[in-house]
C-alpha cells in the first residue's frame, strides 16, 4: 500500500493521461531509483498471467515512445547514470520498433533492408538464448537464415534447445572458424564482446551486436 501510495501521489498523478501504456514501467523505474529492493523468485510454477495481444504489445510504436518518456519522468538528465540508462532505453526501443517495422511496410522491402545487415553467405551464432536471442532469431528466420546454435553462459538456458536448434556454453566456439556471432543483448553487449576477446577469439570470429543491426534497419526505413 505504502509503495503504491508513494507512487500515485508523487509521480503517476502529474502523467497519468500520457501513460496510457506505460505505467507499469513508470512504477517500476519510481521504485528502484527509490532505493527499493527487488528479488528474483526461481519457480517452475506460473506466477503471473497476461494476454500478448493486449494494447501494448498491439501498439508497439506508441509504447516505446512513452517508455522513452517514462525515464525522463524519474531521471534528471544531469544524473550520473542518465546517458547511460537513455541509451540503453533508445536501444531496447529499437528492437521493438524492428518487429513493428517488419509487419507495416512491403515485406520485399524490408527483407532487402535486413539483408545489408545480415548475409546469406555468413555463418551465424546467437549469443544469448533468452528473451533478446529468441527476437534475434525471429529476424534472422525473415530472410531465411538460421543459426548454426546458440550460446549462453547460464546452465538454465545453455544445456537445451530452442526451436530444435542447440544450445551450448560459448567453449565451443574455441574450435570455430570464420563465423559471425551476434550479441543478442541489451546493456551487456561490451560484457559479453570481452569475454568472447578473453577467450583470444578475435581473430577467429566476427563479432556484431543485434542491437546495431535493429538501429540500422530502423534508420533505413524511417529515412
Amino acid at each position: 500500500h505504502n509503495l503504491l501510495n508513494l507512487y500515485y501521489t508523487n509521480y503517476w498523478i502529474g502523467h497519468k493521461d500520457e501513460l496510457d501504456m506505460a505505467s507499469d514501467h513508470y512504477l517500476w523505474l519510481v521504485l528502484y531509483h527509490n532505493h527499493y529492493k527487488f528479488s528474483y523468485i526461481l519457480s517452475q510454477n506460473p506466477i503471473v498471467n497476461f494476454s500478448m495481444s493486449g494494447r501494448s504489445n498491439m501498439n508497439t510504436k506508441k509504447l516505446c515512445e512513452q517508455n522513452r518518456n517514462v525515464l525522463d519522468y524519474v531521471l534528471p538528465k544531469d544524473d550520473a547514470s542518465y546517458a547511460r540508462r537513455a541509451k540503453i532505453c533508445d536501444l531496447y526501443c529499437a528492437t521493438r520498433m524492428l518487429t513493428y517495422y517488419s509487419e507495416e511496410i512491403e515485406k520485399g522491402i524490408f527483407q532487402s533492408t535486413l539483408k545489408k545487415y545480415i548475409h546469406g553467405t555468413e555463418e551465424y551464432i546467437i549469443f544469448g538464448a533468452g528473451h533478446m536471442g529468441q527476437e534475434a532469431y525471429k529476424v534472422l528466420s525473415m530472410i531465411d537464415i538460421s543459426p548454426k546454435y546458440f550460446v549462453d553462459n547460464y546452465a538454465t538456458t545453455n544445456s537445451g534447445c530452442y526451436k530444435e536448434i542447440m544450445i551450448y556454453s560459448p567453449e565451443v566456439l574455441r574450435d570455430e572458424r570464420n563465423l559471425t556471432v551476434i550479441l543478442a543483448s541489451v546493456g551487456y553487449e561490451d560484457e559479453m564482446e570481452k569475454q568472447l576477446l578473453d577467450m583470444n577469439l578475435s581473430e577467429t570470429i566476427k563479432i556484431i551486436r543485434y542491437t546495431d543491426i535493429c538501429s540500422g534497419v530502423l534508420q533505413s526505413c524511417q529515412g
